[in-house]
């Protein structure tokens, strides 16, 4: 997740991002973070019924994602949710994960408007 912090704090820094995993990048990052599990975010937290466990209520994701060029998500938490207008650019892949919820964290354009920006800050990418 310092991984994912570095990334949206060198390409997106004072820009709003909607990520579900918000530990390391509200910490590492000057983004704007939407937590979209709801822990940190209370329009969140609303549309999943105040429950963690519950999806988000139907059309959710692209209210949110109007005011932002990326989302970096765990796709199994988002099974069926991911907006069609949101296009993938790629994913980081943690090897000997010991604290991620999954080792892969997929990186979206949230809008077509933000694909090639997001496409080109992935490309530019490098761990360190």
């Amino acid at each position: 997740q310092v991984r994912t912090a570095r990334f949206l704090d060198d390409n997106f820094a004072g820009e709003e991002v909607l990520v579900n995993d918000i530990g390391a990048v509200a910490y590492f990052s000057k983004t704007r973070v939407v937590d979209l599990m709801g822990l940190a975010n209370q329009e969140t937290a609303k549309a999943r019924g105040m429950r963690i466990d519950r999806p988000l209520a139907p059309g959710t994701l692209e209210k949110l994602s109007v005011r932002t060029n990326v989302a970096v998500v765990y796709e199994q938490w988002f099974r069926g949710e991911i907006p069609p207008g949101w296009t993938k650019v790629g994913e980081f892949k943690t090897t000997n994960n010991r604290v991620c919820a999954f080792p892969e964290v997929a990186i979206y354009a949230t809008k077509p408007s933000s694909v090639l920006r997001v496409r080109a800050a992935f490309e530019r990418d490098e761990p360190r």
